[in-house]
């Protein structure tokens, strides 16, 4: 009867149901991170935010968790009972989320592109009402040497749907692809891409456009390869996703890339997403967890308040907040699944917490 009440707590804490598993496993994260504070237990776990911090807040407040003077998190002996009671085991003893991008290592041109993104990000200023938050310069440099390695640079044409984190200008450095067009709704993101281009003598093309008012037909079925990072919501993913299928060639073996967060986006918001890529007759070639980093603060906290108990510790100081890279292929039936005006949110995390129960 205890577990349940907690467990009730826990849900009604941001209105999101928890589960025994996820319970567990929570305290298994605990258990092999002692010490750890929340940020590094979010970027850790593979759970949904808002069970997360549902489950953070309810075992702290009744006793099973305490928070020292610098956020670090341990088990009260209160704690330590329940996990010898319900036999917790340390997870994932040999995984790692800081062993480097899958092997990748920098080559010395891409280092040389990292030094020169790390000053020009100072020009990018995020916005909200755009739902901005861009990569760290290390994440998109490394992003493109995947996409450079994977075939999908070299000699392509290829576009940025939505391109707040300049990877434009990064493609257009590496020298490799034949044509890079930049679309983006901000007329700053794309004055910063434009000034630098011309500076540097890269050739990447800008485009302002609404994603949410389709693409103009000119640049329709132009592209071998797409790449997109895009609101951290259903309606958000699929709708950047089916822009970017309307970018590509009509061809088979096209390519997308598109950035995905199981911290932002819930449970059966994936499942769902799984059901639009197949939908749109995209093939998911690979799913590179925890591949891409943002900085610190992320706009994603305006939706899920951190506790009261812990609002010293933020903004938090380290990265916590990652995405997942998917890579995405065309079929002989791929089509995209959002076709003319988009007229929902594509920033709506309270209606995907609400819908995909």
């Amino acid at each position: 009867m205890e577990l349940e009440s907690l467990l009730k707590k826990a849900e009604e804490m941001r209105g999101y149901p928890v589960s025994f598993e996820s319970f567990v496993r929570f305290l298994g994260l605990l258990l092999q991170h002692r010490g750890a504070d929340l940020w590094e237990l979010i970027r850790r776990s593979d759970e949904y935010i808002r069970v997360m911090m549902g489950l953070f807040e309810a075992l702290h407040n009744e006793g099973y968790v305490e928070t020292d003077e610098e956020g670090k998190i341990f088990f009260s002996r209160k704690g330590e009972k329940l996990v010898e009671e319900l036999g917790v085991k340390i997870l994932d003893k040999g995984l790692s989320v800081d062993s480097g991008k899958y092997g990748l290592s920098l080559p010395p041109r891409f280092k040389e592109i990292l030094d020169e993104m790390r000053r020009i990000y100072t020009e990018v200023i995020p916005k909200d009402n755009f739902d901005q938050a861009p990569l760290l310069p290390e994440a998109s440099v490394y992003k493109a040497l995947y996409v450079a390695q994977r075939g999908d640079l070299s000699g392509k044409s290829v576009v940025t749907v939505g391109d707040d984190d300049l990877l434009s200008l990064i493609f257009g450095m590496t020298g490799e692809p034949k044509r890079v067009l930049a679309v983006d709704i901000d007329e700053q993101v794309l004055g910063v891409i434009s000034e630098y281009s011309r500076k540097m003598g890269l050739g990447v093309d800008v485009m302002q456009s609404d994603f949410r008012l389709d693409i103009p037909p000119e640049v329709c079925g132009k592209f071998d390869t797409f790449v997109t990072e895009p609101p951290d919501t259903v309606d958000g993913i699929t709708l950047f996703v089916s822009r970017g299928v309307q970018f590509l060639k009509k061809e088979v073996g096209k390519v997308g890339y598109c950035g995905v967060s199981t911290t932002a986006c819930p449970p059966l918001g994936i499942v769902q997403l799984g059901k639009n890529f197949a939908e749109m007759g995209l093939v998911v070639s690979a799913w590179l967890t925890k591949f891409s980093e943002y900085p610190p603060v992320r706009t994603e906290l305006k939706h899920i308040e951190v506790p009261d108990f812990y609002d010293p510790f933020y903004p938090p100081s380290r990265v916590w907040y990652v995405s997942d890279l998917v890579r995405l292929k065309t079929t002989n039936s791929t089509k995209p699944l959002i076709k003319g005006i988009f007229k929902g949110n594509i920033s709506d995390y309270d209606g995907d917490a609400k819908r995909y129960r």
